[in-house]
């Protein structure tokens, strides 16, 4: 609930599309596939398989570009998102 909460927080006047594959890109770095797929679904209204199928193309085939993520990231933190920093993404 925390994450649905800081996704709504993120987030108050819609999700814009373009926002999609990168944030799945960046929580994907703290969450578990199970939690990010249900927390994604429940934010987006949609199914936990599509997300969780969508989270591995943003990890392989559909990877955003750095600036889209570094925006989405900047977004959640904003909204109170403390991630635990990979040595890669630094």
């Amino acid at each position: 609930m925390e994450v649905l909460n800081l996704l709504q927080r993120a987030y108050p006047d819609g999700f814009p599309k373009a926002d999609y594959f990168p944030l799945l890109a960046v929580l994907q770095t703290d969450m578990s596939e199970e939690n990010l797929s249900n927390v994604v679904a429940e934010f987006l209204d949609d199914e936990t398989v599509v997300i969780a199928n969508d989270a591995a193309k943003a990890a392989s085939l559909s990877v955003p570009r750095p600036e889209e993520v570094r925006r989405v990231r900047s977004r959640l933190e904003a909204a109170g998102w403390r991630p635990e920093l990979d040595e890669n993404e630094i």
